[in-house]
């Protein structure tokens, strides 16, 4: 198996097939829903300006810059005579295989980081939101890695001036927001970091904001996501705890037990607390590795607490899931990657993706799916909690650890030099 740890042909085996597959799915794939929808975006702010297709169409929730650089290409599209939908995932996907060299990166001390460079290049999951799905969210990803280098490198600007350019493309780079904050050194970095981000991150959102307050604030700022779910009778739920509610109490909701509702009502400020507490109980992780690794918590801990979803959540994780191991790594891509691959493969009605991305008409699904979905939610959830607990286990050893050392100077002894395990 050494032969793994240092590059060889097995490598440049791995990256070509993922170039290819990107470059098949990008080109060769008709996409997700959200092909459509970003194509009729792009076009309606080329032809009729940002904010005249922020006021008439009620779907468009994406910040200023992205609706522009999508018209833009939308523009080159038209002029190059190549299709827009296969530009722009082929954008997405190159800066995917952007993300496997800053993991690459991130990993530069663990002896397997070329098997994990090589293995996501063709992970399931990362070819499909990049190269095939068809909206920006594999950028956050490649944003919160460049993130955990800035920080890993002492670089608080640099990773002020990250979070704000993420912030031009989406806002789900701020689910990573407290574990960067708490990662940096300084109260002086950490003001730093934010003063950048922010206005790096405002500086595309004035003009929209000057032009049309309410409207731009609402759309971008006051999306929650909704809770799909298939049209059949009964409904298939895309994702959440509310699935083994519905096994365990029945599909009446009216007859389910009060805490049950409660927890699907405040998923999201379960998902706030939990990874605002996880992020404070790992502050002294303050390496790339280490705060990726925080990251990865964070995004487990919120894939397994919210009910609102929709399937390239997966995208802002995807990189980070080599980092905490080859336990976590292989449920991960098997369970969320086969979970995302298989569903794709019904809906297109074809295994190479090939085929119309059908989501209302495929009211059904083979019984096999909801078992892959309901795995991943597991993972999330179990490992999540796990990580949470070793978090909190570990800072009782550090606080145990700085008592002692109170006492010994106290009682004018050598103070211990003992860490937290």
């Amino acid at each position: 198996m050494h032969f793994l740890q240092r590059p060889g042909p097995w490598l440049w085996i791995l990256l070509a097939a993922g170039i290819l597959l990107r470059a098949f799915l990008a080109f060769g794939t008709e996409g997700t829903y959200d092909v459509l929808i970003w194509t009729e975006h792009a076009s309606g702010v080329a032809r009729d300006g940002l904010v005249a297709h922020y006021r008439s169409d009620a779907t468009f929730n994406h910040p200023p810059f992205v609706g522009w650089a999508m018209a833009e290409l939308w523009r080159l599209a038209q002029w190059t005579g190549l299709p827009f939908r296969a530009l722009y995932r082929a954008l997405t996907a190159a800066i995917d295989l952007g993300s496997a060299l800053l993991l690459l990166r991130v990993l530069a001390a663990s002896p397997w980081r070329w098997l994990a460079f090589g293995l996501y290049c063709v992970a399931p999951a990362a070819l499909v939101f990049s190269a095939q799905h068809g909206n920006t969210d594999s950028i956050i990803a490649f944003a919160l890695l460049a993130c955990c280098l800035a920080v890993g490198a002492g670089r608080p600007i640099l990773c002020g001036v990250v979070i704000g350019l993420a912030l031009w493309i989406k806002l789900p780079v701020l689910v990573a927001a407290l574990a960067i904050f708490f990662a940096l050194p300084t109260g002086r970095d950490r003001l730093r970091c934010g003063l950048v981000a922010l206005a790096v991150g405002a500086a595309t959102y004035v003009p929209a904001f000057v032009a049309a307050p309410s409207l731009v604030g609402q759309r971008v700022f006051g999306y929650q996501g909704i809770q799909l779910h298939t049209l059949g009778k009964p409904p298939i739920w895309v994702w959440g705890i509310k699935n083994f509610c519905f096994t365990a109490f029945g599909p009446d909701t009216t007859r389910w037990p009060a805490w049950a509702l409660w927890r699907i009502d405040h998923a999201n400020a379960i998902a706030i607390a939990l990874i605002a507490a996880y992020a404070f109980l790992r502050r002294r992780e303050k390496s790339a590795l280490g705060l990726a690794q925080t990251i990865t918590g964070c995004l487990a801990l919120f894939y397994g607490s919210i009910e609102a979803w929709s399937f390239q959540y997966f995208a802002w994780s995807v990189p980070f899931w080599f980092t905490r191991g080859a336990l976590f790594a292989l449920c991960a891509n098997v369970f969320a990657g086969g979970y995302v691959y298989c569903l794709y493969a019904h809906l297109c009605d074809d295994w190479l993706l090939r085929g119309a991305w059908d989501f209302a008409g495929h009211r059904q699904w083979p019984s096999w799916i909801p078992v892959l979905r309901d795995a991943a939610l597991l993972t999330f959830l179990v490992f999540g909690i796990a990580w949470f607990a070793l978090a909190v286990r570990a800072e009782f050893r550090a606080r145990r650890s700085v008592d002692e050392g109170d006492e010994a100077l106290a009682a004018g002894e050598k103070p211990s030099v003992r860490g937290p395990e």
